[in-house]
């Protein structure tokens, strides 16, 4: 049976009393520090537009894209990923691998129960840090019903994940 991998959050205040998350990944010894106000769907939640489940299920969503190894902009006009880390390294190490196995598992869930949209919306916002109208305008597609479709989407990743 495989070790049980788990994430600690410490959070604390900094002296422009600023919060700070700062992220323990797996037995601890890799950690990510941010501010806890920076991103899009931390803005969502301090204005009361998604749960707090909903927003742990983002952050699980976003620490999975950390630990995958890809870059959390967008850096072309395709909207792909870019691999981090320089052309030296020999390949992916296994935590990255099965982080980004898993990842792709929940993105294929959210696409098959809800459809394609969804996973671009999901991805947009959770793990490229755009605004729904940022993602409206790189997709074509209208704002209007998007705020209930990334609450639907994230509570299919919660059902992912078994909460």
């Amino acid at each position: 049976m495989p070790k049980k991998k788990s994430t600690k959050t410490l959070k604390i205040n900094n002296i422009q009393n600023r919060p700070i998350e700062i992220n323990y990944i797996g037995n601890g010894t890799k950690h990510t520090a941010r501010y806890a106000d920076t991103t899009v769907y931390d803005l969502y939640l301090f204005q009361d537009r998604i749960s707090q489940d909903q927003h742990h299920n983002a952050e699980w969503l976003h620490s999975l894209a950390l630990r995958s190894n890809i870059k959390l902009t967008v850096q072309s006009f395709l909207s792909n990923p870019v691999r981090l880390g320089n052309g030296a390294t020999a390949g992916m190490s296994e935590r990255s691998a099965q982080s980004r196995l898993t990842l792709i598992e929940v993105l294929d869930y959210v696409s098959k129960n809800c459809g394609r949209d969804y996973t671009s919306l999901l991805e947009g916002i959770v793990m490229h840090n755009q605004s729904l109208s940022d993602w409206s305008k790189s997709t074509g597609k209208s704002r209007s019903g998007k705020l209930q479709m990334l609450q639907h989407a994230l509570d299919e990743v919660g059902k992912y994940r078994g909460m």
